[in-house]
């Protein structure tokens, strides 16, 4: 059943129940099924081509959600996407953006503007369809950690199967949920279609600065969010412990991985309940597990759920035996569903090919997925290889770090070095950390400069980003080896032993 249907059918029951919740408004299940009306009429009136698909870039979540909502209800497919996305619109064949005062707008393209008077009625006739739920796609844009934003199209009936195994899983159990992850993702996405669909409310959280406001008021009980935006909360909690939190009962974490200092963190001073998840925009989700069923199995992040097949194969596309390490594929009836909207091709075209995520990781005999990181995050210097992924972890575990990252820079005879990255607001011996470093890893790796920057990048889901990474250190070591560097606009230096 399509979520459109089951919002409606909230509103009619339970208007006045909360459906979305942010720290200037309450929004109810009656308020959000009319100003997807009223916003369904507005959409009709501007006259797009149903055959064209419409992003919306809207800042406020609620309000790129009702838009969204809209227009699917008018049958044009949408795409909810980040501002950084908007100058890939067009080269990714979207000409049509609904933006909200400020935001960026297309720089060749059809350009509509959105303000709060979209979401009342207006009088304005409703648009037709055959069917009351067209079978209108999605657009959404993967993080590009290549510096490249790739661009998925995810059919309905794709959406469908993924809000009926939130369901499945237990996300809709709880009536009160913060959200971390927004609209612009499919994870957001498809959990906000989820919970709505359930009846449940919405707590966003946003860019605000006192989400434990929001959690102690509300009572929320359970939390969604990736590694990044938990790490936030948890530092919010050890920095004013004054607030009440037993309201939560469970944290849901994904999008990257979970270290065992931030779950150790998350239990001491949140909630004692960690389930853990993986999944791609390609798929939706893949494994998931309560975290104390896998802690202790190095890289685990759940057992792969029921209709996927996941594989481990080597570098011939051959499978390997349980516990070896390879690369993942998988393949079900939803990735599929993906690859045909994707891709082209019919039913049996596709029905033989395997989604490669760009991990590599293992399956223990019992089942459990490990993820040993991205392939394209391996550090290669001279033949010796090693996961970028646990060299960040490992820099990480230094006190006083805040957040770290590492990524491959040139070094003496043209042979890879690890160069670090590091934010934190304590006097770190960067000297000694390098130390730390080179005696802590057993692969005899060169560790290059040591480098302070403000912010590691991340996307929204907490995801390094790596070629930023690497770009930011390359300018404040000024690309000299072997040379000390200071960026006096950003208050940045390097060093090296």
């Amino acid at each position: 059943m399509h979520p459109l249907l089951m919002l409606s059918y909230w509103a009619r029951i339970s208007p006045e129940r909360p459906a979305l919740i942010q720290s200037n408004m309450v929004i109810t299940h009656g308020a959000l099924e009319q100003a997807v009306a009223a916003c369904a009429a507005r959409i009709h009136a501007c006259g797009f081509d149903r055959e064209k698909p419409v992003a919306v870039a809207i800042p406020d979540p609620a309000k790129l959600l009702a838009v969204c909502l809209a227009l699917l209800r008018n049958g044009i497919a949408c795409a909810p996407v980040a501002h950084n996305i908007v100058p890939s619109l067009v080269a990714n064949g979207v000409t049509d953006l609904i933006f909200a005062p400020g935001s960026q707008a297309l720089p060749d393209g059809n350009n509509v503007g959105f303000d709060d008077s979209w979401l009342r009625s207006s009088g304005m006739p409703a648009a037709t369809t055959a069917d009351p739920i067209p079978a209108t796609n999605m657009i959404f844009f993967t993080s590009g950690t290549t510096g490249t934003p790739k661009k998925v199209v995810l059919p309905a009936a794709a959406l469908v199967a993924r809000v009926t195994l939130a369901n499945a899983v237990g996300d809709t159990r709880f009536n009160k949920v913060l959200m971390g992850p927004g609209p612009t993702t499919t994870f957001g996405f498809t959990r906000l279609a989820a919970l709505l669909a359930a009846g449940k409310t919405i707590v966003f959280a946003g860019d605000v600065s006192y989400p434990l406001k929001l959690i102690e008021t509300f009572k929320v009980d359970a939390i969604i969010a990736s590694p990044q935006q938990v790490l936030a909360l948890v530092e919010m909690i050890e920095a004013d412990p004054g607030y009440r939190l037993d309201s939560v009962r469970e944290i849901r974490i994904g999008g990257s991985a979970l270290s065992a200092d931030l779950a150790r963190r998350v239990q001491s001073l949140l909630c004692r309940s960690i389930v853990t998840e993986y999944g791609a925009t390609e798929t939706g989700l893949v494994a998931l597990a309560p975290y104390e069923t896998i802690r202790g199995t190095p890289g685990a992040v759940g057992f792969v759920l029921p209709g996927i097949c996941i594989e481990i194969v080597d570098e011939n596309h051959q499978p390997v035996p349980a516990g070896e390490e390879g690369l993942i594929r998988g393949r079900s009836d939803s990735i599929q569903a993906v690859f045909e909207a994707n891709l082209g091709g019919g039913a049996d075209e596709n029905k033989e090919a395997w989604w490669y995520p760009g991990d590599f990781g293992r399956l223990t005999e019992r089942g459990i997925l490990c993820i040993g990181g991205r392939s394209d995050d391996v550090i290669n210097s001279g033949g010796v290889k090693v996961s970028a992924v646990v060299l960040d972890q490992l820099v990480c575990s230094f006190p006083g770090v805040r957040d770290a990252g590492v990524c491959a820079g040139g070094g003496g005879a043209g042979i890879d070095e690890i160069w670090i990255g590091l934010a934190s607001d304590a006097d770190i011996d960067l000297a000694a950390l390098k130390q730390f470093v080179e005696a802590s890893q057993n692969f005899q790796l060169r560790v290059g400069p040591v480098i302070r920057i403000e912010k590691i990048p991340r996307n929204d889901l907490g995801k390094l980003q790596r070629h930023e990474l690497k770009a930011l250190l390359v300018a404040s070591d000024g690309g000299q080896a072997g040379a000390d560097a200071t960026a006096a606009d950003s208050n940045q230096h390097s060093t090296r032993a």
